[in-house]
C-alpha cells in the first residue's frame, strides 16, 4: 500500500510562545507549512529553525478565508491529506499505544474527502489538559484538493468536489490551549460575511457575536432573521439561536419571551444538555424554584455529551449543575433532595474541585439568601 503523505498547514502571527509545542506535535507529518502574516516577534525565524516551511504574506484587507486559502495554496501538490492546525492546538492520539498519524491512516478510506474528530476547545478550571470543558466535533482534516475556505469571518472549510464518499470519523483528538492574545473584533468581518452571502451560517455567527458584545437588539434582529431563513434547518444551530435569544430577552427583563425561547431551544434539539442548563440558571435567577428543579432534572437525564451541538457549555457538564439544582431544592423546602443532589454531584465529579466551584457560585447563594 502506498504511504499517505500528510501535511499540516496554517497561518500565524506573533506565535513565538507556541512554536516549541506546535513543532513537537506535528513532528510526524511529512511537511509542515506555515504562512506568516506579519509577525514582529521572530515567529518565522523560530519556525524555520525547527524545519518548518515558512511563507510570508500580507493579507490586506484582512480576511480569514483569504488567509486560510493562501496557507492551503502553499501545501505541496503531492500531499494526500491536509490538517489545518493553529499554533495553539495539539494533535492527540487515541491511545498511548498509537500515534495521531496512525489514527488518521486507519480512518482514511479510499476516496475519503474529510475526517471528523473530537475537538477540545477549553478545559475545566484547574484541569487543563485533563478534563475537557467545551468540546465538539470538527473536521479540518481533508484531502489536498476539492476544498476551499469561505467567509471573511468564522470561515468555513467547504467541499467543492463531486465525490459521494461520506466523511469518516477519526479517533484522534485536537486540543486547544488558549493563550493571552487579545481576541479581535469579529463584528466587521461577520457583517461583511452577511453582506457577501446572507445564509444561515453567516447570520448565526453575526447574531452570536452581537450577543457577546451585549448588542442585544442587534442580536435579536439577526437571530430572528436566521430562524426565518428558508435554508435554516440545522436543528442544533437553531436550538442555540433560540437559547441565545432567550438570554437576550432575559438581560432586557422581558421574562415571558426569555422563558419561551429557552423552552423552545430544549424542544428544538432534545439530546443536548446545554439548553436545559441555561433554562435552569434562568429559573434560579427569577426564583422560579419548581421551574429550576424541572430544568435541572431534565439536564441530568442527558448523560452523554452530544458533540453535534454547536456551542458546548462547560458549566452544563461540571458540578455546577448539581450545585445549582441543590440550591433550587433547598429554596423549595426540599432539604433531603438538596442533600441527595450534592451527594450525587460529589460522586460524579470526584476529579473536580467542587469546593472551588462552590466558592465561584457563592454570589448565587447569597442572592438567594
Amino acid at each position: 500500500m502506498t504511504k499517505l503523505k500528510i501535511a499540516v498547514y496554517t497561518m500565524a502571527k506573533n506565535e513565538s510562545q507556541n512554536i516549541s509545542q506546535f513543532c513537537d506535535t506535528t513532528a510526524a507529518a511529512d511537511v509542515v507549512v506555515v504562512t506568516d502574516t506579519g509577525s514582529t516577534d521572530k515567529t518565522p525565524e523560530l519556525l524555520r529553525e525547527r524545519g518548518v516551511n515558512v511563507h510570508e504574506a500580507r493579507i490586506m484587507p484582512w480576511r480569514f478565508d483569504t488567509a486560510s486559502n493562501v496557507a492551503l495554496a502553499h501545501v505541496p501538490e503531492d500531499i494526500d491529506i491536509c490538517i489545518k492546525l493553529d499554533l495553539d492546538e495539539r494533535l492527540v492520539a487515541s491511545s498511548p499505544n498509537t500515534t495521531w498519524r496512525e489514527d488518521i491512516e486507519r480512518a482514511w478510506k479510499n476516496g475519503t474527502p474529510q475526517l471528523k474528530y473530537e475537538y477540545v476547545w477549553s478545559w475545566m478550571p484547574g484541569q487543563t489538559g485533563k478534563v475537557p470543558g467545551v468540546k465538539f466535533a470538527a473536521s479540518h482534516i481533508h484531502a489536498r484538493y476539492g476544498f476551499v475556505w469561505q467567509h471573511p469571518g468564522h470561515s468555513a472549510l467547504t467541499y467543492t468536489g463531486t465525490n459521494t464518499v461520506p466523511s469518516q470519523f477519526c479517533k484522534l483528538q485536537i486540543h486547544h490551549y488558549a493563550t493571552t492574545k487579545t481576541r479581535p473584533d469579529y463584528i466587521p468581518l461577520l457583517e461583511l460575511s452577511v453582506k457577501e452571502n446572507e445564509c444561515p451560517r453567516t447570520l448565526f455567527y453575526l447574531g452570536r457575536e452581537y450577543f457577546g458584545h451585549k448588542m442585544y437588539d442587534h442580536a435579536i434582529a439577526t437571530l430572528t432573521k436566521y430562524l426565518e431563513h428558508k435554508k435554516s434547518y440545522w436543528n442544533a444551530e437553531r436550538a442555540e439561536a433560540m437559547r441565545i435569544l432567550g438570554m437576550c430577552f432575559a438581560t432586557q427583563q422581558q421574562h415571558p419571551q426569555a422563558t419561551q425561547w429557552m423552552i423552545r431551544a430544549t424542544a428544538e434539539y432534545r439530546t443536548a444538555r446545554e439548553p436545559w442548563y441555561t433554562l435552569m440558571e434562568y429559573m434560579l435567577q427569577i426564583k422560579d424554584w419548581s421551574g429550576a428543579i424541572w430544568a435541572g432534572t431534565k439536564a441530568l437525564e442527558i448523560t452523554k455529551r452530544d458533540l453535534g451541538y454547536v456551542s458546548q457549555d462547560a458549566g452544563a457538564w461540571s458540578s455546577k449543575l448539581y450545585i445549582f439544582l441543590s440550591v433550587a431544592y433547598a429554596s423549595n423546602g426540599q432539604e433531603q433532595k438538596c442533600i441527595e443532589t450534592l451527594d450525587a454531584g460529589l460522586e460524579a465529579h470526584t476529579s473536580c474541585n467542587m469546593i472551588q466551584e462552590h466558592a465561584l457560585s457563592t454570589g448565587l447563594f447569597e442572592a438567594l439568601a
